[in-house]
């Protein structure tokens, strides 16, 4: 904990102080959260002279968050491996709680990191020599990660790059709080828009861009139970969408159509249900929608 617990001040020499003016502006320029990471990676691989780039946003378990990472520099191969495999290695971990920024070596000894498979299968295939982590909070919460890279001939993160980058982490943590709070009120207002368009006696799924459920109205979730083996299970919650309703979505992907209407049957009984599907952009993003109704 050394360099967190030093005082910092403010970075010496002015093209510091223009670097922190960029970052600053980004607050007020971007909403979208996807647009204010790139915008973010762009000038911090200018800024530290790194030769790449990751940015996770973090899950409510304070992971991160694989399914859309803004990158730079990083194929999406290695992506799928850290996911799978090495991320259970991945030294920076213990460093999430203990610092705001922290280079490769503060985590562990360059010795012990040359020594493992992390380093041999993981890093080294990659070129990465050196990396710098910086780690973005709200109210003490993790939000987000970037990790700053740079390969092999290159030099090492210097601490007075640690402390610039150090100085940086609030504009950058606030930045990304501002976005995700403007594009979580969005999201309401949207599903508000959506549902209040709807008759009544149909229940009503959302689906973010993920085809992640993001809302299940009360007919919906007695509706879905119907799908489920479990016939006493009316009204509960549940995580994915059925087998026939997730091959429904699939499908309706798969064409250029904005509706889609589908005929299932349920099991063991007569009744069917019909299932409209939507596709919607609202405050710029992809929105499912799925419309269901029991039949007679």
């Amino acid at each position: 904990k050394g360099h967190e617990n030093q005082a910092v001040g403010l970075p010496g020499q002015s093209k510091d102080l223009t670097d922190l003016l960029q970052i600053s502006r980004l607050v007020l320029k971007h909403r979208r959260t996807d647009e204010l990471r790139a915008q973010v990676i762009d000038l911090l691989l200018k800024m530290f002279k790194a030769d790449a780039a990751n940015f996770f946003l973090v899950t409510k378990e304070g992971r991160p968050s694989f399914k859309k990472v803004v990158s730079s520099g990083i194929d999406e191969y290695w992506h799928t491996k850290f996911r799978r495999h090495y991320i259970k290695y991945d030294p920076f971990r213990k460093g999430v709680d203990r610092y705001t920024v922290c280079s490769l070596e503060q985590v562990i000894s360059y010795p012990d990191l040359i020594k493992g498979a992390y380093y041999n299968d993981f890093l080294r295939p990659q070129s990465i020599h050196s990396q710098l982590c910086i780690n973005l909070h709200s109210c003490r919460q993790l939000i987000g990660i970037i990790a700053l890279f740079r390969f092999i001939g290159k030099p090492t993160f210097s601490p007075p790059e640690e402390r610039k980058a150090r100085f940086m982490a609030p504009y950058l943590s606030r930045a990304l709080e501002t976005s995700i709070v403007f594009e979580r009120d969005a999201m309401s207002q949207s599903i508000v828009n959506a549902i209040a368009l709807e008759i009544k006696d149909k229940g009503i799924i959302l689906l973010n861009e993920y085809h992640d459920i993001i809302y299940t109205d009360t007919k919906a979730k007695e509706i879905l139970s119907r799908f489920m083996d479990n016939d006493a299970a009316v009204g509960v919650e549940s995580p994915s969408l059925p087998d026939q309703l997730s091959q429904c979505l699939q499908d309706f992907c798969s064409r250029n159509d904005r509706v889609v209407h589908y005929d299932l049957s349920l099991r063991e009984e007569i009744q069917d249900v019909g299932v409209t599907i939507k596709h919607e952009v609202s405050a710029d993003k992809t929105l499912y929608k799925i419309i269901l109704k029991l039949g007679k």
